[in-house]
């Protein structure tokens, strides 16, 4: 992941022209220096307490499981938790689903999720770095 190649930011104004009735066949593509975590113990603070600098705390693995995004920004290895459907959402991506099966996807583990703000988030991060229309719906 940290040598993963760079990748320009998703284009915006190529999405644009995608006529709405399309929207549901689009395909997006994460960067190459992002990947998905999901784990029943608490990861995230396991690493953290395992930093130079930290602190010597004790770590409840009963404390519960973390989703992460984990991500390269810069030259930094940053994280994002993540919930149930925003992991959903970003799995069917990285497994090439459409917009409407990966919708369909994050909104049966999270019928409240807001798909417009999630997707406008992980574009302004980087995370959803490409697209194309998928050729099946033709």
């Amino acid at each position: 992941m940290f040598h993963a190649a760079d990748h320009p930011p998703l284009p915006l104004e190529e999405l644009a022209l995608v006529p709405p009735a399309q929207h549901g066949q689009l395909v997006f593509g994460l960067h190459p220096a992002t990947r998905l975590l999901e784990s029943d113990y608490p990861v995230l603070r396991i690493w953290q307490v395992n930093q130079p600098d930290a602190a010597d705390q004790p770590v409840d693995l009963g404390e519960g499981g973390d989703r992460l995004l984990v991500f390269r920004h810069a030259l930094d290895i940053e994280f994002k938790r993540l919930s149930a459907g925003e992991l959903r959402l970003l799995r069917a991506f990285s497994v090439e689903r459409s917009f409407a099966e990966a919708s369909a996807a994050a909104l049966e583990a999270e019928a409240q999720l807001d798909l417009a703000e999630i997707l406008r988030q992980h574009v302004q991060l980087g995370t959803v770095a490409s697209f194309r229309l998928d050729s099946s719906f033709a």
